[in-house]
């Protein structure tokens, strides 16, 4: 975990990110190309890369079920060659038809079976995960910046079948990638979710009570030596009973799984408890003796061991319409952007170098807006608060903003606020669920989003067709963005109040457990 291997890994869903997505963030060129090239309404145009992304997103579910069998670097292999012979095979095409097959289903099919990187990452990285899947994620963005110029190239040269054709055999580059991502070892102590570490402990930290002394006596001394907590003697000279240590607690705890029978209330009825308070970490709680192998530690809230427990969850569902609301605006941007520039009298080049505006920002935020979540400069939930709330803003002043320099700012605040709340998403989804079930949780999420994705050519067709401008479509997505955001702030503001109760309860045990031990002394001596 978080070795040189798992940056490699890294880094090969970078590459892999870069090449098997060039069809969709250059959207906006195969739509104003495809609008040339055949007699259709821009509906009917905006349906090929559409169909990719919403299959791309359905295929997610399925996705995350077969890699439970499947290792996922195989379905990747699979994924990349499908995806680019599709592209391939979209130069036989002669009519809308043949590419809304191809380049929208097979294709956005075949690259739905790439959904699972986020588990990827989660495998390979514990203390850097948010900045891994940046990196990751910084794919999509480095073949925003590439491909749609290189596309707009080869159409003006060959037509869009010629560079449809091209297209598919530079992607072809992505199978490398896969080769890369295979299964990571497992981990001795399942340090993720399942062990306590405590580290930098000190003497003073630590109270070891002897299974066969007497309430109220105790012994001080160094639990362990180092990283990881994986075993406490207190006397090797004594019986095998004695090698039975304390149950160890850290403080900030939420939940806690014994495979004893005993109930966690009875252990606290028939026993001495005592908290130890230090100036350093970790602070632990000393009870009753229990088999140390028998300890399982979970520093998250308790989780049910059923495959969608996670259904019933509230937070599941304000992380999945945030996906959503992501992923709609990324996508209905990078279709209309060229369309939308051209109707405002911006000059064709002009206006694919506003993608290339959007995109830079979008990778810096990839690369680097995960160390201000990692470093805790801000809680996850200020962080998709505020960045969704400008993103809204930003769009909803586009059609208002004519002049071209503003759209470039426009582009690039929009371009930030993407890259900076799409990394979050799969951090967020595995700290409520863990890496388990994290394959099935964004599955279900990208689920979600790709079957909201199936309005996209409508809201594209009844704003632009029937009401001449796409004023109003970005007037829609930026409200809804705005109405997210608040969202978002509410969960803040829950999250603020819980942490202030928790703190408040844990005080007032802390003083009550300090009366009661020094009433015990007192009576002793």
């Amino acid at each position: 975990m978080d070795s040189a291997r798992s940056w490699a890994v890294a880094a090969a869903c970078c590459w892999i990110n870069v090449f098997t997505f060039a069809m969709i963030r250059s959207a906006a060129v195969v739509y104003v190309a495809l609008l040339r090239t055949f007699p259709v309404t821009r509906e009917q145009a905006s349906w090929p890369v559409n169909l990719s992304v919403v299959c791309y997103l359905v295929t997610g579910p399925i996705a995350g079920v077969l890699a439970r069998y499947i290792p996922i670097w195989k379905l990747t292999v699979l994924g990349c060659l499908g995806g680019s012979l599709a592209i391939c095979a979209c130069f036989l095409g002669q009519s809308m038809l043949f590419l809304d097959v191809f380049l929208g289903v097979i294709h956005g099919t075949c690259i739905g079976l790439l959904a699972l990187f986020s588990v990827v990452i989660n495998q390979h990285f514990v203390k850097y995960r948010a900045m891994a899947s940046g990196i990751s994620n910084a794919g999509f963005t480095i073949g925003g910046f590439i491909f749609p110029p290189v596309i707009q190239l080869l159409t003006d040269k060959y037509g869009v079948r010629g560079a449809l054709l091209l297209c598919g055999a530079l992607m072809l580059n992505s199978v490398a990638g896969a080769l890369l991502q295979r299964t990571p070892p497992a981990a001795d102590d399942n340090v993720n979710d399942r062990t306590c570490s405590l580290e930098g402990a000190r003497k003073e930290d630590v109270v070891i009570a002897k299974p066969d002394q007497r309430e109220g006596t105790h012994e001080e001394g160094p639990l362990f030596n180092g990283g990881d907590f994986r075993r406490a003697v207190v006397d090797p000279d004594t019986s095998a009973r004695e090698n039975e240590c304390s149950q160890i607690v850290p403080s900030t705890t939420e939940g806690c799984d014994e495979d004893s029978a005993a109930d966690d209330d009875e252990v606290v009825a028939k026993s001495p408890m005592l908290s130890i308070d230090s100036s350093s970490s970790p602070k632990v709680l000393i009870r009753s003796p229990v088999q140390l192998d028998k300890l399982k530690v979970n520093t998250r809230r308790p989780r049910s061991k059923h495959l969608l427990s996670f259904l019933l969850l509230p937070d599941f569902y304000l992380i999945t319409f945030s996906l959503t609301v992501i992923l709609f605006n990324m996508t209905t941007y990078m279709t209309v952007i060229v369309d939308f520039a051209v109707d405002r009298e911006i000059a064709k080049w002009d206006a694919v170098y506003l993608i290339f505006a959007y995109a830079v920002p979008d990778l810096l935020a990839r690369l680097g807006s995960g160390l201000i979540t990692d470093r805790k400069y801000l809680l996850k939930s200020t962080m998709m608060g505020s960045h969704l709330a400008l993103w809204g803003t930003a769009l909803y002043l586009m059609p208002i903003c004519r002049p071209y320099a503003c759209q470039v700012v426009l582009s690039a605040l929009s371009g930030w606020c993407n890259g900076s709340t799409l990394i979050l998403i799969a951090v967020l989804f595995v700290e409520l669920v863990g890496v388990d079930k994290l394959g099935v949780c964004f599955g279900i999420g990208t689920l979600v989003a790709g079957l909201t994705g199936l309005l996209r050519p409508s809201l594209i067709g009844f704003y632009r067709d029937s009401r001449g401008d796409y004023e109003g479509l970005f007037a829609l997505v930026g409200g809804v963005t705005v109405c997210m955001a608040l969202l978002w702030l509410c969960f803040y503001v829950k999250e603020r109040c819980a942490s202030y109760r928790k703190k408040t309860d844990s005080s007032k045990s802390g003083l009550k457990l300090a009366a009661s031990f020094t009433a015990a002394e007192n009576n002793r001596r």
